[in-house]
């Protein structure tokens, strides 16, 4: 644990006030989990550097497409879903060890659970657990499609968001609780705040609920009262080590603390996935045209660099000295350095909408709309 004494300035009505705050950097922030975005706290960020260039290791080719993102557990198995109804098990070689057939497109990413079970849903509304052998555990029936990652508390409650508007949670096939999501479809892998013990979620209409672990509503926020006027593509919201959240939306990009005040806006930031948190404290973020954007904690743009010629639906993973690592609908994979030079970039001929994950050494998984699943490493 490394403690960090920094000094803040503000400015309020043209003065300058400093005072100094006393904070705690908890590098177990970062700590991968198999699951959206690599931890529960949703930030993007790897603990391993990955790799300075574009050199495959293997690859994998699934009958149909891939818009699953690949998560990977502490045994090295990587885990995807596939619209050909398969979940799929790799070795860390590529190589299958089992899969299972859901009947149904699986574009929901899976979460790994600390027994192996592994979570994941499916488009005609089927919520699954299977074990680490490949053989169901259980199903339910949710009501709903679901195309975003679970949320697995220490208790083994898995809490989930759907597109038909609700947020739920179940226990061993049971269902605990359902909240409604103020009349919008919900595509967000639902965050922890461990610090205050809160499930964070969103949905397309800029609604931003806290719930806590039993369901109940703390807060919820509306975005459409403070200069928004767009829709939100991915409602995931990472949080960053002061319990801040940060929603993307294509009218700018909102930071909220964990009482539920709207803290910041930047209109300029328009994106359709979430920013991911650097290890410097910093937000990285794709715009819908292409533009890499590096902001401070108080959504102040550092830089911006044009990267690719779309906008993308992969989100960024960062490694731990801060390179970057996303697909994009032009239909490149980019590597980018921590002041946006681009490492490299690999035309594969297929739009990427799968998120990339990190292995513990060091090498990229991620998956491709033509079913194709690569590994690249140093």
């Amino acid at each position: 644990m490394f403690y960090l004494l920094t000094v803040l300035t503000l400015l309020f009505d043209g003065q300058s006030t400093t005072f100094r705050v006393n904070r705690t950097w908890n590098y177990n922030f970062f700590n991968s989990v198999p699951t959206f975005r690599g931890n529960w706290h949703r930030t993007g960020s790897s603990e391993v550097n990955g790799p300075l260039s574009y050199r495959v290791k293997w690859s994998f080719q699934a009958r149909k497409s891939i818009y699953s993102s690949p998560v990977i557990d502490s045994r090295g198995l990587i885990y995807f879903g596939s619209q050909d109804g398969y979940l799929y098990c790799l070795d860390k070689k590529g190589k299958l060890k089992w899969k299972f057939f859901a009947g149904n497109d699986i574009d929901s990413t899976p979460t790994v659970g600390n027994d192996g079970s592994v979570y994941f849903g499916s488009d005609n509304g089927w919520f699954y657990s299977v074990k680490s052998n490949g053989s169901l555990n259980w199903k339910v029936n949710t009501g709903g499609p679901m195309r975003s990652g679970s949320l697995v508390l220490d208790d083994g409650t898995v809490v989930l968001a759907q597109y038909n508007g609700y947020i739920q949670a179940y226990k061993q096939g049971t269902r605990l609780w359902s909240q409604y999501l103020s009349g919008g479809w919900s595509n967000s892998s639902p965050s922890w705040d461990s610090k205050n013990e809160l499930i964070f979620v969103a949905n397309n209409r800029g609604y931003i609920s806290a719930f806590t672990k039993a369901g109940a509503l703390k807060w919820s926020y509306n975005l459409q009262g403070y200069h928004y006027n767009g829709a939100v593509q991915n409602a995931t919201m990472p949080i960053d080590q002061e319990g801040n959240i940060y929603l993307a939306a294509n009218s700018g990009l909102y930071c909220l603390n964990s009482s539920g005040k709207l803290l910041w806006s930047n209109n300029k930031v328009k994106a359709t996935m979430p920013p991911s948190i650097t290890r410097d404290r910093h937000l990285v973020i794709v715009d819908m045209s292409g533009i890499l954007y590096r902001l401070n904690l108080s959504g102040k743009i550092i830089w911006q660099k044009k990267i690719s010629n779309y906008g993308n639906y992969s989100n960024i993973l960062v490694d731990k000295s801060g390179n970057m690592y996303f697909g994009s609908r032009d239909d490149y994979f980019y590597g980018v350095d921590a002041t946006g030079n681009k490492l490299f970039s690999r035309f594969l001929g297929t739009d990427i909408d799968s998120s990339p994950a990190m292995t513990s050494e060091g090498c990229i998984v991620f998956g491709a709309d033509n079913g194709l699943l690569q590994s690249i490493c140093r």
